[in-house]
């Protein structure tokens, strides 16, 4: 019997000692195979110890860079006139982006506004005398085209798809370093900054940290497909450099304008004819005060596309063409890729009830009074202005330049000045006539107006400080 124990106890410690030599075994051959891409610490025992974490794959960019680098182009933009010391003088440089193998590109209206003639240089080193085809001043876009077949240019992408967190690459000329590239990611979208003060600017910027400065404005934003999301605009900044945020028009809304330039010389935008505002606290308390997203409906005209498609004050927007509507800039800027005539399929929420409904947008009533100006640099500060006739009857009899309306958010808005305001001074000097009141603005970054209302012994002060936020 004692034999046999021995001899049992033998094999059982065999079979132990093979299983301890084929875990062991094993073991090596895993720890051979695994990756060694990860994050590790300084001891073996902790790296064996604790999960292991992959690096992430590297974002290539090279692709992207090469498809929009040859679509980028410089602008120089020249003025000519009596005021000249010289036959010319450069205003504005900035960039541009060819978007047809025709020679058509688009750019911002402030880089070539009040321009006489532009020069456009290509990737190339050829340069070109543009020819303008149209601005928009609501969404600040341009379109120029040079005589060239065959050019090298970059396809759109779809705005409506980018999310926050999105890599993207910004591409311009900045400080005659021409064909620059940056990468950032996407901040944030439909960002209104209160940068384009027209009665009806659409402003929905793609907000993204690729850096830009001077000389960017017009370039292209392009995602890592290498397409065209986006034109880069402004800069938020104290100092007038970059200072970690950049503005881009969205894509989508500059392929639409251009287009309309192209084929029209003028935008044809459609409205919806409501008044709207974020939600909040107050207007979401009738519904559900769980609602995150969507734009509360202030308030329908009377007679418009929205009222007739059965739109109340009061209901919440939610959806337009299945693309969620989270604040007012992202629906003004969805309407405004539309036309006049087109419908648009919208999901709204009434009563905790969810409702779809089918709208035919309507064109932009605008005023046909020749005399109202809204020059750029007029446009810039906020308003809308005419020159006083002797027989005007808010006149009083004086000469003078009459508010007509004043852009919301706008400098002067921020001012206090109010519709109706009649301009007698700028800077300590008289002004009876527009055109004068713009030769005084210029390069004046502190305007002093002075005026009155209704009472020209009641004269009032407003002053404005002008710091010009494009690029």
């Amino acid at each position: 019997m004692h034999d046999w124990r021995v001899i049992i106890f033998s094999v059982l410690l065999s079979l132990l000692c093979v299983q301890v030599y084929l875990y062991l075994e094993n073991g090596q051959d895993e720890a051979i195979q695994s990756p060694t891409a990860v994050y590790m610490n300084s001891s073996l025992e902790s790296r064996h110890a604790g999960p292991r974490f992959f690096a992430p794959n590297a974002v290539d960019f090279v692709h992207a860079s090469q498809a929009g680098i040859p679509a980028v182009v410089s602008i120089q933009a020249f003025k000519t006139g009596e005021w000249l010391v010289s036959d010319d003088k450069m205003i504005s440089e900035g960039s541009g982006v060819l978007i047809s193998p025709d020679g058509y590109l688009v750019t911002n209206n402030h880089v070539i506004a009040n321009s006489d003639y532009i020069y456009v240089r290509t990737f190339d080193n050829r340069k070109y005398k543009a020819t303008k085809i149209g601005v928009d001043l609501a969404t600040d876009v341009a379109v120029l085209k040079i005589d060239r077949k065959n050019s090298e240019y970059i396809n759109y992408g779809n705005s409506d798809d980018i999310h926050v967190g999105d890599w993207v690459l910004a591409i311009g000329n900045p400080y005659h370093l021409n064909s620059t590239v940056t990468s950032g990611i996407v901040s944030a979208t439909s960002r209104n900054i209160n940068l384009l003060q027209g009665a009806n600017s659409v402003e929905s910027f793609i907000q993204t940290d690729a850096i830009v400065n001077e000389g960017n404005s017009g370039g292209a934003l392009v995602n890592t497909d290498g397409k065209l999301i986006g034109l880069i605009t402004a800069i938020f900044t104290r100092d007038g450099r970059f200072e970690g945020y950049s503005f881009a028009v969205p894509a989508n809304l500059v392929r639409k304008v251009s287009s309309d330039l192209i084929k029209f010389g003028s935008v044809r935008r459609g409205v919806l004819g409501i008044s709207i505002e974020n939600l909040n606290q107050d207007n979401t308390f009738y519904h559900n005060d769980q609602i995150k997203t969507g734009v509360f409906v202030r308030k329908v005209n009377k007679g418009s596309a929205a009222e007739k498609a059965g739109i109340r004050e009061g209901d919440i927007i939610l959806r337009i063409e299945g693309q969620m509507i989270n604040q007012y800039p992202r629906l003004q800027e969805k309407v405004a890729q539309y036309s006049p005539g087109d419908t648009i399929n919208m999901e709204i929420l009434r009563d905790k009830k969810m409702l779809e409904t089918k709208v035919v947008l309507e064109s932009i009533v605008t005023t046909e009074d020749k005399n109202i100006r809204s020059d750029i640099g007029i446009r810039d500060l906020g308003f809308e202005l005419r020159t006083l006739a002797p027989n005007d009857p808010t006149s009083l009899g004086e000469k003078g330049i009459f508010v007509n309306s004043v852009y919301r958010n706008s400098k002067a808005d921020e001012s206090g000045i109010k519709p109706g305001f009649i301009i007698t001074g700028i800077n300590g000097k008289l002004v009876t006539t527009v055109d004068q009141l713009i030769r005084l603005m210029q390069n004046n970054f502190f305007l002093e107006i002075k005026g009155y209302y209704g009472d020209k012994h009641q004269m009032q002060t407003y002053r404005l400080y002008r710091k010009n936020l494009f690029l």
